[in-house]
């Protein structure tokens, strides 16, 4: 399946240009999970028409929480639904691949591409974080980030809606406000990670727009990383975040 072709009479539903651009084989590739283009490097896609055992490494801290895929979303197309307990701090902490599944190496001359699709019920209810991130079962743990020293990605602290465009490499953290995300609105969130003068530049993209100020070498990660997404709730009450699709991708 192409999500290009697939997704064509629902231009907001699509791989955002500014990110995916130049990218060979976007369009014509039908991949399912981890794929090499000729050496190139690697293509993740996951539409969430599933959720098998052994695609994530998945940690639930909950008493009642549900993770499922769905196909009742806008023209049957896959979802995956997280909904977290009414317990403060209770959600999921998922990982693409299983243990030690890092596979993204940021580089110089290496292009990492990282979005999502996401609508969350609250914008201020929970603690969220899709993005990469080395192996970590506790990317977020009762409303802190983890004291992991290599990742990058977006985020929402709770009590504000204010997107955060976040990365750490080896401890050096860096994080800026750029935006903020709307309630129970489909909201793509990704970024770039790219050279620029032969120093490593991360970029940040809401609905295919950049926003915001870079990050620099200085911060972005240069071991490999792996998708990973959290979603937990910060004070009483459940949050629901659908995620219509995730993708990542690194070449040389």
């Amino acid at each position: 399946m192409a999500l290009l072709t697939q997704y064509r009479a629902a231009g907001d539903r699509l791989f955002s240009p500014a990110i995916w651009q130049g990218f060979k084989d976007l369009d014509s590739a039908h991949p399912s999970g981890y794929m090499m283009n000729g050496g190139t490097g690697a293509l993740f896609f996951d539409d969430f028409f599933d959720f098998p055992t052994g695609r994530y490494t998945v940690t639930e801290v909950d008493v009642g929480a549900a993770i499922a895929p769905a196909n009742g979303d806008v023209a049957g197309i896959g979802t995956l639904v997280l909904t977290t307990s009414a317990t403060t701090n209770e959600g999921f902490n998922i990982q693409h691949g299983l243990t030690n599944g890092e596979w993204v190496l940021p580089a110089v001359n290496n292009t990492v591409r990282f979005e999502c699709r996401v609508k969350a019920n609250s914008v201020t209810a929970g603690d969220l974080f899709f993005g990469l991130f080395v192996t970590d079962t506790t990317i977020i743990a009762s409303g802190v980030m983890s004291t992991a020293t290599n990742y990058i990605g977006i985020g929402v602290d709770g009590g504000t809606s204010a997107l955060l465009f976040r990365a750490s490499k080896a401890g050096t953290v860096a994080t800026t406000a750029n935006s903020t995300l709307v309630v129970d609105t489909w909201t793509k969130l990704g970024f770039t990670i790219v050279t620029e003068n032969s120093v490593l530049v991360a970029k940040q993209y809401v609905n295919g727009v950049q926003v915001g100020s870079n990050l620099t070498a200085t911060n972005i990660p240069v071991v490999e990383i792996r998708p990973s997404m959290v979603v937990q709730s910060h004070a009483a009450g459940a949050v629901t975040v659908d995620v219509d699709w995730m993708a990542c991708s690194v070449d040389a």
